[in-house]
């Protein structure tokens, strides 16, 4: 490699063209390969972190009115959820709808006192291309106060979905 003015330019052994700097060296193409090094490593440790804080954030109860997913499932057995959801019950209960298409999907809700699940009830299962269930607290007081969650499961072919948990107030 070669050291010229910046009229002149500098010529790269590897090809990569004319460079119009002034204090152009070998270090600084040095540093630039390492700054590049940095950069890859920083993305390959930044994305798995954002991942999992990602993650956290949805696991995290969320204290809303409403919670909703639209999307497309497809290969072996691919289940999509919304929740946890935590209801107290104030509210008289909640509202779960759904549909798919083109085929069926098998509807889950399920429910925990303590929101980790790891002890749960599953009270709605059934397959259909819709679903609109009313959870109530007076037919239901042993739910209540307690996490919900609102899963689709694909059960043959590839669906398309939308699910919607609603938390009213419906007294």
């Amino acid at each position: 490699m070669r050291v010229a003015s910046a009229a002149q330019g500098v010529h790269s052994r590897r090809g990569c063209g004319i460079r119009l700097n002034f204090l152009y060296t070998r270090s600084e193409d040095a540093l630039s390969t390492d700054r590049r090094r940095l950069m890859r490593r920083t993305r390959k440790v930044l994305a798995p972190l954002v991942s999992v804080l990602v993650t956290l954030g949805i696991a995290v109860t969320v204290y809303a009115d409403v919670m909703q997913a639209t999307g497309h499932l497809q290969g072996k057995k691919s289940t999509a959820c919304v929740g946890p959801f935590f209801m107290d019950g104030a509210n008289g209960g909640f509202i779960v709808t759904g549909t798919t298409s083109p085929g069926a999907g098998e509807w889950t809700v399920v429910q925990s006192g303590d929101c980790r699940f790891e002890t749960s009830q599953t009270i709605v299962d059934f397959t259909d291309t819709e679903l609109s269930q009313f959870i109530s607290v007076s037919e239901n007081p042993n739910l209540f106060p307690g996490c919900f969650k609102l899963c689709v499961t694909k059960v043959n072919k590839n669906i398309d979905y939308s699910m919607l948990m609603d938390s009213g107030p419906f007294q």
